[in-house]
């Protein structure tokens, strides 16, 4: 058995030895880790708290040892921390249960941590809060119904609308603020009740937009100043200056119409150029939110999927919603065969906004990530995916179904509905998914449809 003493170069040494392979360096590493816990073996009362981290660690390591080289040395490390001659030739039973369990992902770690230092603050006497902004759309809904679920990690959940009040269909711990954009005073009563003393706001997600193309392009002024709260985040950053504090971080929804849609699948250093009001709307949004607030998350989101909102009705209908009740039309309707997107799971930009309030204080400043699904489909791919899907493996109704999809090009948008549609806004999203998912990804775009029409 080697000696506790040993030395965690000295463990380094051993493993690069054993496997010349980068996962012998993950050894390596994760030998490192095991040096700090060997009072265990004297005194098994002793860090509790680390030994769970030491387990994950060899958890992992034996998972992914490829030689019997690399399986000998991992055991070897173990006994130098947990002795198997003082149990009679096997490990605690707690270090056994431990090591045959999963190991920790990447986003259970995060949440581990958020809870703790929730736990530090409510010592402190301070409450942990988060905002979301417009819980009347469909995206909020789902975000802070995943904050209020999460009581371990969040005490209060602000939620903002234009009018005060009203039951959201959730516990007491949704608190609503009366908010409006165009309004200076409003944002900053708005400011001052979500900033209140013994509060601790941790993040504002903001999902409040004036998303209509149509209603953009009437009003392009209007929708500017929708998209842009300046004056609720200013007057949240200048309390929090005042205090000497930290700013929330402020996660904003944007949306892949910044870009031109003149190529497929663009990435984050695609200049923006949008060819609507929307988009023009969503590109000064970001670019004002850079200028006037010190911590942001920008997340250019694709048409987004799921089911129906968990709240309240959402007055425009979902697009998988939209193509399903098109079905049932006498005539057909048209969809471009043109125009391409990356859809999104409601789910997943949850999970994408839970896993940064998570890292809080482990992001870079003022960063933009696309958000889109892995899939580039166009609108008659999304048609019939939703045809096939909601046929069930029958041909004659999937043939029905499809028989109503007329296809056009998005060249005819502007003429029909008065809106440039720019005709591929596909995105790659490969930096969300290194950066921020790390140890999963959003779901396929036939999965997006099996999750929206679940019953």
């Amino acid at each position: 058995m080697i000696s506790p003493a040993y030395s965690s170069a000295a463990f380094a040494r051993l493993t690069r030895a054993s496997s010349p392979r980068s996962s012998g360096l993950e050894l390596a590493t994760n030998a490192r880790k095991f040096s700090s816990v060997r009072a265990y073996s004297a005194n098994p009362s002793s860090a509790v708290s680390a030994r769970e981290m030491r387990l994950d660690a060899a958890r992992s390591s034996r998972s992914k040892a490829s030689s019997v080289g690399e399986a000998i040395v991992v055991d070897a490390l173990l006994d130098a921390f947990f002795p198997r001659r003082a149990c009679g030739g096997t490990y605690p039973p707690a270090i056994a249960s431990a090591l045959t369990s999963a190991p920790l992902t990447t986003e259970r770690r995060n949440e581990r941590a958020l809870v703790a230092a929730r736990r530090r603050r409510k010592a402190r006497g301070m409450k942990t809060a988060v905002c979301v902004l417009g819980i009347d759309g469909y995206l909020a809904q789902f975000v802070a119904r995943e904050f209020i679920a999460a009581t371990e990690a969040c005490d209060v959940v602000f939620t903002t609308s234009r009018r005060s009040g009203g039951d959201d269909g959730c516990d007491a711990r949704m608190v609503r603020v009366k908010c409006d954009f165009n309004c200076e005073e409003s944002c900053e009563e708005a400011a001052r009740a979500l900033m209140a003393e013994g509060l601790d706001l941790r993040g504002v997600i903001n999902c409040a937009a004036m998303s209509s193309p149509g209603q953009c392009e009437a009003a392009p002024e209007l929708a500017r100043r929708a998209n842009a709260p300046r004056a609720l985040w200013s007057a949240i950053s200048s309390i929090a200056q005042s205090r000497g504090k930290q700013a929330p971080l402020w996660i904003q929804l944007s949306t892949d119409h910044v870009y031109d849609g003149e190529r497929a699948l663009s990435d984050e250093s695609t200049a923006c150029a949008p060819v609507n009001a929307y988009g023009a709307s969503k590109v000064f949004c970001e670019e004002t939110l850079a200028k006037d607030y010190p911590r942001s998350i920008v997340l250019r989101s694709s048409i987004i999927t799921g089911p129906k909102a968990p709240l309240t009705d959402v007055e425009r209908t979902l697009f998988l919603d939209f193509i399903a009740s098109s079905f049932a039309k006498e005539t057909p309707t048209t969809f471009y065969d043109d125009e391409f997107r990356s859809p999104i799971c409601v789910f997943d930009i949850v999970r994408v906004v839970r896993t940064l309030l998570q890292r809080h204080d482990d992001l870079p400043d003022r960063r933009v990530y696309n958000m889109g699904g892995p899939d580039r489909v166009s609108r008659v791919d999304m048609a019939n995916g939703v045809a096939e899907f909601l046929a069930k493996g029958d041909a004659a109704m999937e043939q029905v179904f499809k028989s109503k999809i007329a296809v056009a090009s998005c060249a005819e948008a502007k003429a029909l509905r008065g809106v440039a549609a720019p005709p591929d806004i596909s995105m790659d999203s490969r930096a969300l998914v290194r950066e921020i998912c790390q140890d999963w990804a959003p779901r396929s775009f036939e999965e997006q449809i099996a999750v929206a029409f679940a019953t």
